[in-house]
């Protein structure tokens, strides 16, 4: 995946189904979806999509969420921060559990059987393991669609996921404040 594709993923209006040449792109149909979450409005938008292409192949959902573990541990070094590191951690993971258990509900709600987990890692190398051990076939991830100099500072970790996924990924973008 080049600059070409993560531009159309970043402009388009619709979602963008993207695939890689790998011996794992070529699918029968789509068994196991990926529908990556952190509870955000981000996020969220892709679930309906990922629903639907899950339904229409009476696909398992799983329902993920990786916590970055660079951001939940601070790198200050000092053991007396380990307690308050700890209670982050749990926090966190509280609410990425109840992230991932509500769309893993709404799959079940649709009729479709549906997992949840929580990983932690760095988010876009999480769900690319998390796809591989569990042979998906499919990502959907919501992106912001960012542009300029947010895209740089703030990266993104569907583009991360896209230039290296085996399996197809279908990124849906949110909209944009000045699209609203």
């Amino acid at each position: 995946t080049g600059s070409v594709t993560e531009r159309v993923l970043r402009l388009a209006d619709v979602p963008v189904f993207t695939v890689r040449a790998t011996d794992r792109s070529v699918a029968d149909g789509y068994d196991d979806v990926v529908i990556p979450t952190d509870g955000s409005d981000c996020a969220d938008i892709a679930v309906e999509h990922g629903l639907a292409v899950a339904e229409r192949y009476d696909a398992t959902v799983h329902a993920v969420s990786v916590i970055d573990i660079r951001i939940a541990v601070g790198t200050s070094g000092d053991s007396t921060d380990a307690l308050g590191e700890t209670e982050i951690l749990d926090e966190l993971e509280a609410q990425a559990g109840d992230a991932a258990d509500a769309v893993a509900e709404r799959a079940r709600e649709a009729g479709l059987n549906a997992v949840s987990a929580v990983e932690k890692g760095v988010p876009a190398r999480g769900l690319l393991d998390y796809a591989d051990d569990n042979d998906v076939d499919l990502l959907t991830m919501g992106t912001h669609g960012r542009t300029g100099i947010d895209r740089y500072f703030l990266g993104s970790t569907t583009a991360k996921v896209l230039r290296t996924s085996e399996v197809p990924v279908l990124s849906v973008r949110a909209p944009r404040a000045d699209e609203e």
